[in-house]
């Protein structure tokens, strides 16, 4: 039987996969908090998510605060103990 229209049956394929941005960040900030060569030293994780949205690494169209307060969370929740 010919398909008239492009849609594809069954259950749609998972658009999203891996790690989110703010995820890779956070990798980041781990290895900025553990000295890592090659990367800015920082003191705190609310440093470091600083050092990352000053230098414009994080997408989003918050303020400055509240993408920090955002890296800072996704921080916690994966780097934490």
């Amino acid at each position: 039987r010919p398909v008239i229209d492009g849609r594809k049956r069954g259950r749609p394929k998972k658009e999203h996969s891996g790690w989110s941005e703010d995820r890779h960040l956070a990798a980041e900030m781990h290895g900025m908090l553990a000295g890592r060569p090659g990367l800015p030293r920082a003191k705190s994780a609310a440093e470091a998510a600083r050092i990352l949205v000053e230098a414009g690494r994080v997408s989003g169209s918050g303020t400055e605060e509240s993408l920090r307060k955002r890296l800072e969370r996704t921080f916690r929740k994966y780097y934490s103990s």
